[in-house]
């Protein structure tokens, strides 16, 4: 890929925003036409050609022209909540300007081929594994059980947003005296409470160092 398609990845034109380059179009003539998968804001993922995108002749998948709206009612689910789901998620790993994308995409997280192009798909797979429109939102958040895995079948479940904060905290990495630790090594290492080394070192931004020394007397603010 030359350094220009390179620099294009990321770019957004009007509500599209440039994923990676995919097999060209081949036109009649045998001339070669650049193509684009892009994510819109509405959360669809569509194929534009470079040409239609840096003219600005296309803004967006079709949305902006009602077309796309039409073609979402027809499986009677942009209402929902799981659909809700699904477009957070693409967001996360393609919204550049999404205000997550830092933790997903900005760290390489994609969603697999066959969520990321096919709500249905993706209903399928959450309906088979526990989905319900009529659970409370906080017992079914969509976890990643590999915390540096993808959106994929076999990397996702669903959890309630209990559990799945744990696993945030228990996926959390530090670097001490040349050792790198998850947080459950630490409370085990230095006998500290996980709960009381999490809320020192990200809730208060304490150091390591001053984490695991700390004592009560010291820093009266600290309510633990």
């Amino acid at each position: 890929m030359s350094n220009y398609k390179k620099d294009i990845i990321g770019s957004k034109f009007g509500k599209l925003t440039i994923i990676k380059e995919v097999k060209p179009h081949i036109r009649p003539s045998g001339a070669t036409v650049p193509m684009f998968e892009c994510f819109c804001e509405c959360g669809a993922i569509v194929n534009v050609c470079k040409y239609e995108l840096t003219t600005g002749k296309i803004k967006s998948c079709g949305c902006l022209k009602k077309e796309h709206a039409k073609r979402i009612s027809t499986h009677g689910e942009s209402k929902t909540r799981l659909y809700a789901l699904w477009r957070t998620m693409k967001s996360r790993c393609y919204g550049k300007y999404y205000h997550g994308y830092a933790n997903y995409g900005g760290r390489g997280i994609s969603v697999c081929d066959e969520w990321k192009r096919n709500f249905l798909t993706f209903k399928e797979w959450a309906i088979s594994n526990g989905w319900s429109e009529n659970k409370p939102g906080k017992q079914q958040s969509l976890d990643r059980i590999d915390t540096n895995g993808n959106y994929e079948p076999s990397n996702c479940r669903f959890v309630s947003m209990k559990t799945q904060e744990n696993n945030r905290r228990n996926s959390l990495q530090f670097n001490y005296n040349g050792l790198t630790f998850t947080l459950l090594e630490l409370s085990q290492r230095f006998n500290i409470p996980r709960c009381t080394l999490y809320d020192r070192i990200v809730k208060y931004g304490y150091s390591i160092e001053e984490a695991i020394m700390y004592k009560p007397h010291e820093k009266s603010h600290l309510k633990l």
